[in-house]
């Protein structure tokens, strides 16, 4: 049972002397204590990171598809002309950056050693967030663990553009949202506008989604009058209603669309909630400015730098526009886990907790304060264990709770205010990543709502301890402070488990022993099928075509893909083109090589299937020569 103690005023007052020098001797052990498990929490998620980052390689091969592009890029093959990607300029400029522009470094090998240390990076960024925000200690050993096992779908897909993309949205928030009001830190504004046009250059979609957050912040932050009016309107209309229009026009499943029902509730109480607030400072012109002027140069470096290496416009527009645009309308993966009973059970909380504040907002009491607090925590508590238990079910209510991060902002700072906002804002709209394809997009979707219900337990917590102290009582037994204890420590358990697993799985495994896979451990059926079809390739073939894109297999071989303008792993987006120009105009010592399996992959998530008959061409055409599990070479039968 929790019990009221009275604090006197002697237990309240300032030590001296001896006490004063116990209490420093106590801060330093505390420090060190706190340094101890930060450090042990990290190395949890570097042994976690490095094992699946060494123990994977999904069959429909990823990274194959990325490495290759990023090795014609080095060897002079201009982006979209030559090489098709449904990705922005920054994805070749970056590859080129990090592997110091030499072809011979992308390997699997080095891909996998650059985005270790930056998934490290990237948990430890959301960690300092949630410490500047809340200086939570707990609850930022919490947002490490939990922020580090939800960036494993970066180990089926190393080399994405993804990887970077919450990289610059980490760094996004970092330069935070200050800028919008008073006359400091105005030149932060340039910073965002940068990040903004990078991660648009990355991949359009969700740089479009984080403009609308954006520019749903700075109305909100604009003076009274007919501009606000007529921009707050313009904002809500775009963020609520184009991209619930884009999403209904794919979305076939009952639980796709009460996703976009839940983002639409959730924006709407996110900028009602928010423009109840007494503001800051309206927004300053110059702030704009800055914004635009580092918008504009991240765009200019882009576009600049692929035009530079002898992309033609039409190239451009039809890698930024065209191609993803037409990856939208060809495949979907549906979102169905919005739909859970445990997803519904999590939206009926929401719901309930939205009902609990607005009850005791309206009724005044001496302990209003107090009561709001311990909502505030109860919901993030329970939204980071749901999001530990279940990402994907975990997803669609948790966007429902955004909203309290600004309500009740009485007990905060202007700049927290904003800083909460933007926050708010990012999280939701940048959800919409999921659409079409909610496979790994989910997990990177939940990165922001991981730190938003950090943020709004470190929030109630602290506000808690503040109130009960300035109230003078305290909970012996159950505290604010040991509630992100237990949650930490119940993490810190977790992820030694996952990490001592995953060290046991890599220490199992064999090497594939092919080149730059050095460090790559796999099961012993999956060296043998990858070193088995490597080796008859090179030994039969000079060009090979691949069904769906298994482009690993060339990198590894030595021998080039067939096609002359590189396409896409995706089978159903191959043009008329390749059936006419490769597979019956074939080169002299031409191979295909057919994963079955590979193929109907793809053909679940294919809205159009356009070349459905590509299988029974080869099959007639081709005379197979090796075959391993679910992989077939065949050899071209010329005329």
């Amino acid at each position: 049972m929790i019990q009221w103690v009275h604090l006197t005023p002697t237990a309240l007052s300032t030590p001296s002397g001896t006490t004063q020098h116990m209490w420093n001797e106590k801060g330093v052990q505390r420090r060190i204590l706190r340094c101890l498990v930060g450090v042990i929490a990290v190395c949890l998620i570097g042994v976690f990171a490095f094992g699946s980052l060494f123990t994977t390689f999904v069959f429909w091969d990823d990274e194959g598809y990325f490495l290759l592009a990023y090795r014609d890029f080095l060897m002079g093959r201009t982006p979209y002309d030559a090489i098709y990607s449904v990705y922005g300029p920054y994805t070749f400029l970056s590859a080129g950056l990090f592997t110091a522009f030499d072809a011979s470094n992308v390997t699997h090998d080095v891909l996998r050693w650059i985005t270790l240390p930056v998934w490290l990076a990237i948990a430890i960024l959301f960690a300092g967030l949630v410490w500047r925000w809340t200086g939570q200690f707990a609850v930022c050993i919490a947002v490490v663990l939990l922020i580090g096992l939800r960036l494993n779908g970066i180990a089926k897909a190393v080399g994405h553009p993804q990887l970077w993309i919450i990289a610059a949205l980490t760094m996004l928030l970092w330069v935070g949202a200050r800028w919008l009001s008073g006359v400091r830190h105005v030149r932060r504004a340039f910073w965002a506008g940068f990040i903004i046009g990078v991660i648009l250059l990355f991949k359009i979609n969700i740089g479009l989604f984080i403009l609308i957050a954006f520019a749903l912040a700075v109305t909100l932050q604009l003076q009274d009058g007919w501009l606000r009016t007529s921009s707050f309107l313009i904002s809500v209309l775009v963020a609520s209603c184009l991209p619930a229009f884009m999403i209904l026009n794919v979305a076939e499943a009952a639980s796709e669309k009460l996703f976009v029902f839940v983002y639409v509730v959730s924006l709407v109480a996110i900028i009602f909630a928010a423009s109840r607030q007494p503001r800051p400072d309206p927004v300053r012109p110059a702030a704009l400015l800055w914004l635009s002027a580092g918008l504009i140069l991240a765009i200019s470096v882009g576009i600049g730098g692929v035009l530079a290496t002898g992309t033609t416009p039409h190239g451009v527009v039809d890698g930024l526009i065209i191609s993803p645009r037409l990856l939208s309308r060809m495949y979907h993966n549906p979102f169905l886990d919005a739909g859970r009973r445990s997803s519904l059970l999590l939206c009926a909380f929401a719901a309930a907790s939205a009902n609990v504040v607005m009850i005791i907002h309206r009724v005044e009491f001496s302990q209003k304060t107090i009561a709001l607090a311990g909502v505030k925590t109860l919901a993030g508590a329970v939204l980071l264990l749901s999001l530990w238990y279940d990402p994907r079910i975990a997803l669609t209510g948790s966007l429902l709770f955004l909203w309290l991060l600004v309500f009740d902002v009485s007990q905060m700072e202007p700049v927290a205010y904003l800083e909460r906002t933007l926050l708010a804002l990012l999280s939701v709209l940048c959800s919409l990543q999921l659409f079409p394809m909610a496979g790994e997009q989910v997990d990177w979707a939940t990165l922001m709502p991981i730190t938003a219900a950090a943020v709004l337990f470190g929030d109630g917590t602290h506000t808690l301890s503040k109130q009960t102290v300035t109230l003078g009582v305290r909970y012996p037994i159950i505290s604010p402070s040991t509630l992100g204890l237990l949650l930490a420590g119940s993490l810190l358990a977790s992820s030694a488990i996952n990490a001592g697993r995953m060290w046991n799985r890599c220490r199992s495994l064999h090497a594939v022993d092919l080149p730059g896979t050095s460090w790559l451990r796999l099961p012993s059926e999956d060296t043998t099928r990858l070193s088995y079809m490597t080796n008859q390739i090179a030994a039969n073939c000079r060009t090979v075509l691949s069904v769906p894109g298994l482009y690993s297999f060339s990198l590894w071989s030595g021998v080039p893909p067939m096609e002359q303008r590189r396409i896409p792993s995706w089978p159903f987006l191959w043009g008329n083109d390749v059936l006419e120009n490769e597979l019956r105009n074939p080169q002299q010592g031409g191979c295909v090589l057919v994963s079955v399996p590979g193929y109907r992959f793809y053909q679940n998530f294919a809205a159009m299937q356009t070349n459905d008959d590509l299988l029974t061409t080869i099959r007639a055409t081709m005379t197979p020569i090796a075959s391993v599990q679910d992989l077939t070479l065949y050899r071209v039968a010329l005329r």
